[in-house]
């Protein structure tokens, strides 16, 4: 099935279907088609369905420790939040706050709703 999965080419369904057989997979095999799932999942353009996946995603990885993760994957993944509507960097930042605890701590989600507080203030 992991195989499979691996040949679609629509991002939306390989992640989906990646994160639906992880549970049934040895621990470091888990990890990394987590870590594929996220990947995929960053370049999603509906904001609904990248919730999910990373909702999912989440799920399974976060009790490995996020293995796998390395800052390039997370620069690129804060890279194309930032280029997306304001709403939906909103949303894409809710769906990450159990890895943003995770890299930085309970400091770092308290910083990323100062930062949000600030930007709002500037443009009210």
């Amino acid at each position: 099935m992991l195989e499979f999965a691996r040949t679609i080419q629509d991002d939306t369904r390989r992640a989906t279907i990646l994160i639906g057989v992880a549970p049934n997979l040895p621990l470091p095999l888990k990890a990394a088609v987590a870590l594929e799932s996220f990947c995929l999942s960053v370049s999603i353009a509906d904001h609904m369905k990248r919730f999910a996946i990373w909702q999912d995603t989440l799920n399974i990885w976060q009790p490995l420790a996020y293995k796998g993760l390395q800052s390039s994957i997370w620069s690129n993944t804060l890279h194309k939040m930032a280029s997306r509507r304001r709403g939906a960097l909103l949303k894409d930042i809710g769906a990450l706050a159990p890895l943003i605890e995770h890299l930085g701590g309970k400091a770092a989600i308290k910083e990323v709703f100062y930062a949000i507080r600030d930007v709002v203030r500037w443009w009210s």
